[in-house]
């Protein structure tokens, strides 16, 4: 659906990183466009720390819809588990622990898709 950046300030103010992702320009469309949005609304209510937070979002100077959100330096759980070398059970717990976040962001999405919002939180 997009692509992501890694961006790092650079005006001396301050130092920091973020992932910046934008709307792949081939799939812009109604449809698509809408989706996306949805997703900055469901990032921007998200507080759980294991999910990065939402920074900013808007639309480019071309039209192009973004998301900023926090960086997180890691590596893919599959590289993670090989490069430590987990036999099963390490990586079934490892599994059962990333389905935490995963089960609130889904919480968050199913209270909007839903329009129950106001009895989620």
């Amino acid at each position: 659906m997009g692509t992501v950046w890694l961006a790092e300030r650079s005006d001396g103010r301050f130092e920091g990183r973020a992932a910046v992702k934008f709307l792949n320009a081939g799939l812009m469309g109604h449809v698509i466009e809408e989706r996306f949005t949805r997703e900055g609304s469901i990032l921007a209510r998200l507080a759980h720390p294991q999910i990065a937070h939402l920074i900013d979002a808007g639309v480019s100077t071309i039209g192009q819809p973004y998301l900023v959100l926090e960086y997180v330096d890691g590596q893919p759980i599959d590289a993670y588990c090989d490069a430590n070398r987990l036999t099963i059970q390490p990586r079934v717990r490892l599994f059962l622990e990333v389905l935490a976040p995963v089960a609130h962001a889904h919480a968050i999405w199913w209270c909007i898709a839903t329009s129950s919002h106001r009895t989620c939180w």
